[in-house]
């Protein structure tokens, strides 16, 4: 986490494709199938994909089927 201008911990708003997988309890292989699939969401930041922290809720919440 970053600190923000008052030195409090900022929660971070996206995550990287590693920390994704390791919330959601999956491989990257099927990361990208999902990815392939239009079921998860990322931004792309110069070449690094990212993905919200928004959307590792959405998807544990709505599920990928």
């Amino acid at each position: 986490m970053t600190k923000s201008d008052n030195g409090a911990e900022a929660p971070k708003l996206a995550i990287s494709i590693n920390d994704f997988c390791a919330r959601v309890g999956i491989c990257r292989a099927t990361f990208y199938e999902l990815l392939n699939q239009d079921k998860v969401r990322t931004i792309l930041i110069g070449r690094r994909r990212v993905i919200p922290v928004a959307e590792v809720e959405r998807l544990m919440a709505e599920g990928t089927s």
